[in-house]
């Protein structure tokens, strides 16, 4: 038994996607807030192969906004040690 082609093209095009979706669902039913995209009909990396694709400019803006708001709220500040 094997995969047909179509059907290895939509497993594979985001290897990690029922994972993901699994992992957030089971967050939000633990209560952690979560904000989470799924850009459907995409495949990883699109936004680094196709960097000026609008829903590239989406997904990367997303990324950054996200990043920023995670640094100014969950990371301690760093000491140097000498």
């Amino acid at each position: 038994m094997g995969f047909n082609s179509g059907e290895r093209h939509r497993r594979f095009t985001e290897p990690f996607r029922d994972e993901t979706i699994q992992y957030v669902e089971n967050l939000r039913k633990a209560g952690v807030p979560v904000d989470f995209e799924l850009y459907k009909g995409y495949y990883h990396g699109f936004d680094i192969i196709q960097p000026n694709a609008e829903v590239s400019k989406k997904a990367i803006s997303v990324f950054i906004d996200s990043f920023k708001y995670a640094v100014d709220h969950y990371f301690a500040e760093q000491t140097a040690k000498r």
